[in-house]
């Protein structure tokens, strides 16, 4: 790092203010430069594709701007993590609250009652219908409540606990069915909780990791937690625009009464009440505490998970006009963009393959009547502007993020093709679900198969039918488009192997010696 960006850096760490005022600006400026850099290139021959191409190209350069941001702004900051003290003053009382509906996990049952910190009480909060489900349950003997009914889903439950025991504990920590946490989780969270600095932090989030990595699904889905959990300590917590993810949370009780509890108009429960705390004043936090969740072991559940997630996120942001600073609202349209880019890259990959039709003749006139009239650049700048944007996704983020958080490339390459795959799987899921949100359709919190299953590849086609149907119109552009075969090989490739690259991910076991040993007691 060159001696002379050292104060500024000193300075930009100095104030959370000053540092979200930074990536706002930053994300304006560097989304204006990609729009500036494609935006003089794209063919208007045909008016209504080319302005059609511009505004999509314009919805995808808002991800790689905040992607660029983030990453930039995680490698020169690194006191992200909040105060904490070197030993608890005194013993608040928590509740340990295990949340499940038909899916409680054994694995995680069992180590409930594995902590080093004393002042704590278990509760499970179930809501099975399923007698087998209420019977592991009542197996391991905590303290269980039970509501005769689900309305609220996972909001409603939580709701029903704080009205009956939040006046009796200061602080709760929530665990959905596959969590489960280290022997020291209470007391090493208390120590930033405690902190008098962190007065105004309503929940503090830890670092969750996924235990059921025996196989190369979930593993190569948790893959790239380390960068996510880079930019949410270093960057996020410092902009005040961290948003929790809802379990493996310590959470302190007074601020939930105040707000009445737990949002329950929405599926993402979650992200709305972590707005409406932002709302009143408080903040939420990630922290350098390990915990352990499941992760999805089947593209299946995972597209469902998804589908709720997007569905949730989308119909919180648009629910009202949020009273929230800047950089959090930017961060909350971040959230139902990382959902909405699927459909604008199908999109694109149809304008690119059915709008803009070039044969190897066409463009080989094209480049001898450009040299010939000394204007080369009508082929070499749009040539520069596709290899930016292909070094940038094949060398340029791989370096960056491989350097920043310590991960393999092979874990990296893993994660970006299983997590594209899988969202060329979801992604008319996803839109399906989106279209519902917007006409006022809610979503629900439904309940699916988180355990793996064998699947077969036309077990994965069937999942994916509308997908493969939309493979099938790209392929056919593509005989029509030969030029765009080359061109654009490395764009449409991965959606083209998307159900290979899913069905062998799901169906392989990790190799001996690769698998994360999560179970710690």
């Amino acid at each position: 790092m060159p001696e002379a960006w050292i104060p500024y850096l000193r300075y930009l760490r100095g104030s959370r203010v000053r540092l979200s005022k930074l990536v706002v600006a930053l994300f304006f400026l560097i989304w204006m430069a990609l729009n500036l850099t494609v935006g003089p290139y794209v063919p208007f021959r045909e008016h209504a594709v080319g302005i059609l191409y511009l505004v999509v190209m314009q919805v995808i350069n808002m991800g790689v701007a905040y992607d660029m941001v983030l990453l930039l702004c995680a490698s020169f900051t690194r006191d992200g993590d909040p105060p904490r003290l070197e030993q608890l003053d005194r013993s608040p009382q928590v509740a340990l609250l295990y949340l499940s509906c038909n899916d409680a996990m054994p694995e995680a049952l069992s180590r409930l009652e594995n902590q080093t910190y004393e002042n704590y009480e278990v509760f499970v909060l179930d809501d099975s219908t399923d007698e087998t489900y209420k019977s592991l349950v009542n197996s391991y003997g905590y303290r269980t409540i039970r509501r005769g009914h689900r309305r609220g889903a996972k909001a409603g439950n939580l709701n029903h606990w704080l009205s009956l025991y939040g006046d009796r504990f200061e602080y709760f920590v929530v665990l959905d069915n596959g969590g489960f946490l280290k022997s020291t989780f209470i007391e090493e969270m208390l120590k930033h909780a405690e902190h008098p600095d962190n007065a105004q932090v309503a929940i503090f989030q830890s670092l969750t990791r996924a235990w059921n990595v025996s196989r190369t699904f979930p593993r190569l889905l948790d893959a790239m937690h380390p960068l996510e959990a880079c930019l949410n300590v270093r960057v996020l917590n410092q902009c005040n625009s961290m948003l929790c993810w809802g379990h493996n949370i310590l959470c302190r009780t007074r601020p939930f009464q105040e707000i009445d509890g737990f949002d329950e108009n929405f599926a993402t429960e979650d992200f709305a009440t972590n707005l409406r705390l932002i709302e009143c004043g408080y903040q939420s936090k990630a922290v350098n505490v390990i915990s352990y969740d499941a992760a999805s072991e089947t593209t299946q559940f995972h597209a469902m998970r998804m589908t709720r997630w997007a569905r949730g996120t989308l119909e919180t942001a648009v629910s009202r006009s949020w009273d929230l600073p800047f950089a959090t609202k930017l961060r909350m349209f971040m959230g139902v963009h990382s959902y909405t880019r699927w459909f604008f890259y199908a999109l694109a990959m149809l304008l690119v393959v059915w709008g803009y039709r070039v044969t190897w003749k066409q463009l080989h006139v094209t480049l001898f009547l450009a040299f010939r009239w000394h204007h080369p650049g009508i082929i070499l700048y749009p040539l520069a502007v596709m290899l930016l944007y292909i070094s940038y996704s094949l060398l340029m983020r791989p370096l960056w993020v491989t350097r920043l958080v310590h991960v393999s490339w092979r874990e990296y390459w893993g994660h970006s093709l299983l997590s594209t795959a899988v969202g060329f799987y979801a992604i008319f899921h996803l839109l399906r679900g989106q279209i519902s949100s917007l006409f006022g359709k809610k979503a629900k919190f439904n309940i699916g198969e988180k355990r793996w299953y064998r699947s077969s590849f036309w077990d994965i086609l069937k999942g994916m039918k509308w997908t493969v149907l939309f493979i099938l119109a790209l392929a056919i552009g593509l005989i029509w488009n030969p030029v765009a075969r080359v061109i654009h090989f490395v764009w449409y490739a991965p959606l083209f192997l998307s159900p290979l690259i899913i069905y062998r991910a799901q169906n392989t076991p990790v190799e001996i010696g690769n698998s994360r040993p999560g179970k710690e007691s």
